[in-house]
């Protein structure tokens, strides 16, 4: 237990949080996440979770619920976006077929940031964060751009896929 919380400081140490002062994705581009087939894999996923409240986990499946909603980038990719204190923060959803990521953005150093956007970076005791404001267009695209080209702090939840299931071996015998 020890190692896991030093390991979880030393991980949010490197995390560059993004908050929106308005949320970047207009609510008619989004979708229910329960109405994707990646979202069924969520809800299915995350409903194998005991509650462990205080936890990251526990925290994240608090999260969820069946008007939770995402920008859809394709079957495998999901943005989320909720209000959080005041500001609007993101967190991506990737899958593969054992496991589904739930990640946050780490500070992207080298992204061009437009001139209608402002940025003010504030040194946080766990990272950098960063204050992102400016028209609702071009804070639609500095956000996608980020999901994009930004590296992620992510923790992955098991579950079977679809294309798991119709598997009759299990996955380490298709290395021999």
């Amino acid at each position: 237990m020890r190692n896991f919380i030093i390991f979880s400081v030393f991980i949010l140490s490197l995390t560059g949080c993004y908050k929106f002062k308005s949320p970047p994705f207009a609510d008619k581009d989004l979708k229910l996440i329960s109405a994707t087939e990646f979202g069924k894999d969520v809800f299915k996923a995350i409903s194998k979770i005991g509650p462990e409240k205080g936890s990251p986990i526990g925290e994240l499946k608090g999260s969820f619920s069946d008007d939770s909603k995402a920008l859809v980038i394709n079957d495998e990719f999901l943005v989320m976006q909720k209000i959080e204190k005041g500001s609007w923060q993101l967190t991506v959803l990737m899958k593969n077929s054992s496991h589904i990521m739930f990640c946050t953005l780490i500070d992207n150093k080298n992204i061009q940031v437009p001139n209608s956007i402002k940025v003010t970076k504030k040194k946080e005791m766990m990272g950098i964060e960063n204050s992102v404001s400016g028209p609702s267009e071009e804070l639609k695209k500095f956000a996608l751009e980020l999901v994009e080209t930004s590296g992620k702090v992510c923790f992955g939840v098991p579950f079977k896929s679809s294309k798991m299931e119709k598997t009759t071996e299990t996955w380490w015998k298709f290395w021999k």
